[in-house]
């Protein structure tokens, strides 16, 4: 059966040898063929040829399939490049972050932005109208601002077409930043930016603060096409308008004139020029020919304020829940993108230490249904306190509409009641004098 197998011979000691082909030159190895059962004599193998250099598993691979040949060899290379002892205390245990002042700081609007990925999204099915679940994204890195454009899938093609949609709209760039998927590293897409001189720059992994910077304002656009996904309109529409909605929001607080991504887009370069050029208008107010502080140092250190500041408010200490309150339950991790992230009501029964017991408060199994929770996962809903009628508690609301009646002004009910007295009397005599003779 041995002299059956092509490519095959065996020399005079025994040994069986396999000729094949492993280089792309033509170069022909002559490959030692190991029996299937010889398990430990794979093993021994592998740990000689991975000892002479360290290298990783497709490097061992490489090495040992020019000399050897038995089944299945890869599921002995792996375990053993795993777990080698002078690789795992050679490798660096503290994870690599991004070399700070390795990207420019944006000067200018849409001078620099990042692009990525949003969804999927349970798109409702709509006849007519293509299915597009996904959604790119490019964020200006200095104002905010954003442009959506849905697609139907993250494949080099869909990227291309719509980053092509996106500068069509809002101009080409200075430079890009993107993660390290193949959609942005595909030579197609790697063209169209070499063809405007787009300088593209890919974000280093573990590193949220440059990738995150943009990628923490895509939860505004989740939060307005998760309340404008029910209305009866294409889904490409849907996302134009979520995303003007996102741009329209106050991006730090509401105490400027122009707080909003849109505004800062719109109005940046007239304000950061302001101490360079006379006044455009005599009649506009002194706050606008003023030098604006929104320069690009200000604006960048506020994205991290913002970034810091979304953590302080996301680990607040939890509002004191008491027993029976109506609260929701946190869920790990929503089931689509524009689903709620809490599922309930549940009222509380009981509170022991960090724990709450909870009953849900609708469906079959209401008042039945008894588990225990941590406190961190609930939720607390805001109840308006429920006012007694003969407290002497103020209630809300203007003075106006909780003043005493005045005894001194006579009522209506009581006077007319007054006045129809006497003539009920007499009604109601003449009524008995009747039912008498009757009687009789």
């Amino acid at each position: 059966a041995f002299h059956k197998l092509p490519f095959h011979f065996k020399t005079d000691e025994g040994l069986i040898y396999r000729s094949t082909r492993q280089a792309g030159d033509g170069t022909i190895f002559n490959q030692l063929v190991i029996p299937k059962q010889s398990t430990l004599l794979q093993r021994l193998l592998v740990i000689k040829c991975h000892g002479w250099h360290h290298g990783g598993i497709n490097a061992t691979l490489r090495r040992l399939s020019t000399m050897y040949a038995w089944p299945r060899m890869k599921r002995t290379v792996v375990p053993v490049c795993r777990c080698c002892r002078s690789c795992l205390s050679a490798k660096s245990q503290r994870p690599l972050h991004a070399p700070a002042g390795t990207f420019a700081a944006p000067t200018a609007v849409w001078q620099y932005i990042g692009l990525d990925h949003t969804g999927p999204y349970d798109v409702p099915a709509r006849e007519g109208s293509q299915r597009l679940p996904y959604c790119l994204v490019a964020t200006c890195l200095l104002s905010g601002y954003q442009l959506a454009v849905a697609v139907s899938s993250t494949s080099l093609e869909q990227t291309t077409l719509a980053f092509k949609k996106i500068l069509a709209l809002a101009g080409v760039p200075k430079g890009l930043r993107c993660d390290n998927s193949q959609s942005f590293r595909g030579s197609e897409f790697r063209c169209l930016c070499l063809s405007y001189s787009i300088e593209m720059q890919f974000i280093y992994s573990r590193s949220p603060q440059r990738g995150g910077a943009y990628e923490r304002h895509h939860a505004e656009l989740n939060e307005q096409l998760r309340l404008l996904q029910a209305r009866d309109q294409p889904w490409d529409l849907t996302v134009l308008e979520a995303t003007a909605r996102s741009n329209a929001r106050f991006r730090w607080d509401d105490s400027g004139l122009v707080n909003s991504p849109w505004d800062l887009a719109h109005t940046y370069p007239y304000l950061q020029c302001a101490a360079l050029s006379p006044p455009v208008d005599p009649t506009l107010p002194k706050a606008f020919q003023e030098p604006s502080a929104r320069v690009s140092e200000w604006l960048l250190s506020t994205w991290e304020k913002d970034r810091e500041g979304r953590r302080v408010r996301a680990g607040d200490k939890a509002a004191t829940v008491n027993t029976g309150d109506i609260v929701y339950l946190k869920l790990p991790r929503r089931v689509t993108k524009l689903s709620s992230s809490t599922t309930g009501p549940f009222r509380v029964l009981q509170r022991c230490g960090n724990s709450v017991k909870l009953t849900p408060t609708t469906g079959a199994n209401r008042y039945r249904s008894v588990f225990f929770q941590p406190i961190d996962n609930v939720v607390r809903t805001v109840s308006e306190p429920v006012h007694d009628s003969d407290s002497d508690t103020p209630l809300p609301g203007p003075p106006e509409s909780h003043q005493v009646p005045d005894e001194s002004i006579p009522d209506k009910a009581t006077n007319a009641e007054t006045t129809a007295s006497p003539q009920v009397e007499a009604d109601s005599s003449k009524a008995l004098a009747s039912a008498q003779d009757d009687a009789h």
